[in-house]
């Protein structure tokens, strides 16, 4: 199986010190390239120089939900920086969370709206995390869709009528291994209803680990074999086949 895996947590520090072997692991189960993900303006920082180090490494920067209240004008045009840089495959994560509310709804949203006025104007793609608010999260991405070349919907865990809605909008819908869990029935049939052209797999790593490898605590690329599988037979197709069409999305979506 070839496979991207578009959303990575590399600077998490469950990974210091063994990125090597991780991105070596990844690379002899079949995954090509790897998207490290940027929540901060350190972490997208750290994200850049991992993708330096190593050639089938991308990444992203952005301000999650979560680190919406040190989004200052300073950090957002350093942000805007950093997505200039050849490796740069998006602009996230980004979005709503109101589930923790680390930051504030208001913070939440002024970060979301400044962030996606610098994907339009840089013509970059965004990677969205959207937590218990998707109804706001589509209402403000809505607006900006339309300037943007792709929004891509990471870790989806909503339901069938949501993943149409993201569909009739245009967007790319990303699965990660909740959909091999045995109480995730609503996210299956959320992925039994995206087709081909707009279906993304990824990690989320070091977060999540896919069965039947729920015992490893600590996810990693490796790992995105079992959720490529698990939606190989959520949309009856074989393996291989839908391998590829993950991989050719991944490539078509972030330019990598």
């Amino acid at each position: 199986m070839r496979l991207i895996d578009h959303h990575a947590h590399l600077t998490s520090e469950q990974y210091q010190g063994r990125l090597d072997e991780i991105i070596q692991r990844a690379a002899e189960s079949g995954v090509e390239k790897i998207i490290t993900v940027g929540t901060e303006l350190k972490d997208s920082h750290d994200s850049f120089e991992i993708a330096r180090k190593f050639e089938n490494v991308f990444f992203t920067a952005g301000f999650h939900p979560h680190e919406a209240k040190s989004a200052d004008d300073q950090s957002i045009e350093q942000i805007r920086l950093l997505l200039r840089e050849d490796k740069a495959a998006a602009l996230g994560e980004i979005g709503l969370d109101y589930y923790y509310e680390f930051s504030s709804r208001d913070q939440q949203k002024e970060a979301f709206l400044r962030q996606l006025e610098i994907a339009a104007e840089e013509n970059i793609p965004v990677v969205i995390h959207s937590r218990d608010a998707f109804d706001d999260t589509a209402e403000i991405l809505s607006k900006y869709s339309q300037k943007l070349p792709a929004v891509v919907i990471h870790c989806f865990g909503e339901g069938p009528e949501q993943a149409e809605y993201c569909l009739r909008q245009g967007w790319f819908v990303s699965f990660t291994g909740v959909v091999t869990f045995k109480n995730a029935e609503k996210t299956r049939q959320a992925a039994a209803v995206v087709p081909p052209e707009r279906l993304l797999v990824e990690t989320d790593c070091p977060y999540m680990s896919p069965a039947p490898l729920r015992k490893y605590k600590t996810n990693e690329p490796s790992f995105i074999v079992h959720i490529a599988r698990k939606l190989a037979e959520v949309k009856g197709v074989e393996e291989n086949q839908m391998s590829e069409n993950l991989s050719q999305n991944a490539e078509s979506v972030f330019r990598i």
